[in-house]
């Protein structure tokens, strides 16, 4: 249900939530950048992409952080992140071939509105573990 919730939220979301910077920069080098450019930017990606998983695969959550939003929130964030993984790598396929963009660049969209979901997953269990407890004044 928590999982279903943030999927709708991240469907939902307005485009100034979504375009993030690192989505804002994807757009600006596919529009200005020359295709060894736009190539080298996208293998460049690729590799912060791959070792960002790498890295959040090696954290492990801790026994005492098993919540139903830690476990939608790890299972989210991975998945956001392996969209865009697998949207720059249909982009590299694409732009050498001159095909057709839009199907990547939906998958990136697709996954940035769902790691954007995951950050406001992760500020609303903030708030609660920070939050007063109930009933104390």
């Amino acid at each position: 249900m928590l999982e279903e919730e943030f999927r709708q939220l991240a469907r939902e979301l307005p485009d100034e939530q979504w375009r993030t910077s690192h989505y804002l920069e994807l757009i600006r080098q596919l529009d200005e950048s020359e295709e060894p450019q736009l190539l080298a930017f996208l293998e460049a990606r690729r590799s912060q992409l791959e070792q960002s998983l790498e890295g959040y695969r090696k954290n492990q959550i801790l026994d005492q952080e098993v919540t139903a939003e830690t476990v939608a929130g790890h299972r989210l964030l991975e998945e956001g992140i392996q969209g865009w993984l697998q949207g720059v790598e249909w982009l590299l396929e694409a732009i050498p071939s001159e095909g057709d963009c839009e199907p990547a660049l939906d998958r990136i969209e697709d996954s940035n509105r769902l790691l954007v979901s995951v950050q406001r997953l992760h500020q609303r269990v903030a708030a609660q573990t920070n939050s007063p407890k109930r009933g104390s004044y």
